[in-house]
């Protein structure tokens, strides 16, 4: 991937905040250590952070109009004996481009956090079509505005301890209910699917818990009594090897990519390294498609037989992974990618 980095000297830095201090947003600056957070993460929910200095609060913003990753933090610089900021903006490798161009970053001091934080909303009114709550139709918030108490109903421990049942919620909402009106109410429900993170990104109500048919009259008693209930759902990009195994976007070691290799009669390997790479030795029956070569490499994909079992190789395994990324985006279900790549490859090499 790609990063752009910006070093700022000349602040005096004693703290980092980027979030409250409960999901470790507040940090401490020292000489030995020095501070770092990544957005998006839960350290860092907006690409904002707050530099405190014995005089004054600073605070630097990215005006990206897209979610990509950022870096902020500060450590000391030994040799110039000062506190150096460090900003970093990572190009989005979902996509093959050979530039990066960082957005603009607004550095400042002497703003109140509340209107720093305002411009940042704005933006995502702006540029992410995001609009304020206030303005949304009434009929989309009525039931929100109505609501005093949010539970949660916890399902399983990721240790596989069974907190509730389907049952066991069900009578926790009706008790409440008879202090405080369901409408007036809206239930959460973590690890519903089972144990807390194991299974994403599939969601399946869990057996032990009491099933489709537990869940589904939960869910049926709890709106007789106008609760509303919200699932917890994972981030699409927490996956287990087995998901990947099933739905072929799997990684192989030397040894399975060969071994499934020998046997796929639907198989096409691709070379995805520069001619010079490749000039260097190449497997046996693959076709080169440079990655680094963006516009002849889309081209070339727009012309392969998506039905097919792509093989796709590198040098070390990070540009195949990229291309066996934008080889699912555009409609080929199975790609595998050789990890390790040509650097830890021990087979026959051929030369053309």
């Amino acid at each position: 991937g790609k990063t752009i980095l910006v070093l700022i000297k000349g602040i005096d830095v004693e703290s980092m905040d980027s979030e409250q201090s409960q999901v470790k947003g507040v940090q401490v600056f020292n000489k030995n250590k020095g501070v770092r957070v990544s957005y998006p993460s839960r350290a860092a929910t907006m690409p904002l952070v707050f530099f405190t200095s014995p005089e004054k609060e600073w605070y630097v913003l990215s005006k990206d109009r897209k979610i990509r990753r950022k870096g902020f933090g500060c450590f000391y610089d030994h040799l110039s004996h000062e506190p150096v900021v460090l900003l970093s903006h990572d190009a989005d490798m979902r996509k093959i481009d050979t530039s990066i161009q960082a957005p603009d970053w607004i550095l400042g001091y002497g703003r109140k956090r509340i209107d720093v934080v305002k411009e940042r909303c704005d933006d995502l009114e702006k540029y992410f079509g995001s609009t304020p709550y206030f303005n949304k139709p009434k009929l989309h918030t009525k039931w929100i505005d109505k609501l005093k108490i949010v539970t949660f109903l916890h399902g399983v421990h990721w240790t596989g301890h069974l907190f509730n049942t389907y049952k066991q919620m069900e009578e926790q909402l009706e008790w409440i209910t008879k202090t405080i009106s369901g409408r007036q109410i809206m239930a959460f429900l973590p690890a519903w699917d089972g144990r807390y993170y194991v299974n994403y990104p599939e969601h399946e109500p869990d057996s032990l818990m009491g099933g489709k048919e537990g869940l589904k009259q939960l869910v049926k008693k709890a709106h007789s009594m106008g609760v509303k209930v919200i699932l917890m759902f994972g981030g699409p990009n927490l996956s287990t090897f087995e998901f990947l195994k099933k739905n072929k976007m799997s990684d192989l070691s030397q040894e399975k990519w060969v071994a499934q290799l020998s046997e796929d009669d639907n198989a096409v390997v691709v070379d995805v390294r520069t001619a010079e790479e490749r000039a260097d030795g190449f497997v046996a029956n693959s076709i080169h498609m440079d990655i680094y070569q963006p516009q002849d490499f889309m081209k070339s994909l727009e012309g392969l037989d998506k039905s097919k079992n792509y093989y796709i190789y590198c040098r070390s395994g990070n540009r195949s992974g990229q291309a066996c990324a934008v080889f699912n985006q555009s409609g080929v279900q199975n790609t595998y990618n050789l990890i390790g790549g040509m650097m830890e490859w021990n087979g026959e090499l051929m030369y053309s």
